[in-house]
């Protein structure tokens, strides 16, 4: 369970990952603040917020720190 100002991974296992760090905690879902650009068709730029669910976050390395 991760909190507020958690900086985090998060995408599919098999997909892109992006760091992040959380801004809300929701029941199934976290708010998400990107720190990195994401995207290759579609640019995200860094600083846009996903809502994204619990399953899909995990710890981000200590490199990023």
């Amino acid at each position: 369970m991760f909190k507020v100002g958690d900086k985090v991974m998060f995408g599919r296992p098999n997909g892109e990952q992006t760091l992040g760090r959380i801004e809300k905690v929701n029941q199934k879902t976290y708010k998400i603040k990107t720190l990195e650009s994401r995207g290759t068709r579609s640019q995200y730029v860094v600083g846009s917020r996903w809502r994204v669910p619990k399953s899909l976050v995990s710890v981000a390395p200590l490199a990023w720190d």
